[in-house]
């Protein structure tokens, strides 16, 4: 938690990633040390527009996901989004659906 914390994930990513809850997070991060800042931008180990092509290519968000240290499926959903990138149907989607 403390190194994702230091690389720019907000506490309510963290907290949704793990299942567990913002104030738990947070405290915990306190308890470990960690200086609580605002912030107002995310940080990723790759820039957002690398995520946009690399989805655009065809990836999915959860091979994005899993190809970069400190990302996980809802981060690379939400940066995607807020770059503009219509996302495709999910896959699950069409499996819930009888589709494909």
């Amino acid at each position: 938690m403390k190194a994702a914390y230091e690389r720019g994930v907000s506490i309510a990513d963290i907290a949704a990633s793990a299942g567990l809850s913002y104030s738990w997070t947070r405290r915990k991060l306190i308890e470990h040390g960690v200086e609580i800042t605002c912030r107002s931008r995310r940080t990723t180990p790759v820039p957002v527009e690398q995520l946009a092509t690399e989805y655009l290519a065809g990836d999915s968000i959860l091979a994005i996901a899993q190809r970069y240290e400190g990302l996980y499926y809802k981060l690379v959903r939400d940066l995607l989004l807020e770059q503009g990138v219509k996302l495709r149907a999910s896959t699950r989607a069409h499996r819930t659906m009888g589709v494909g």
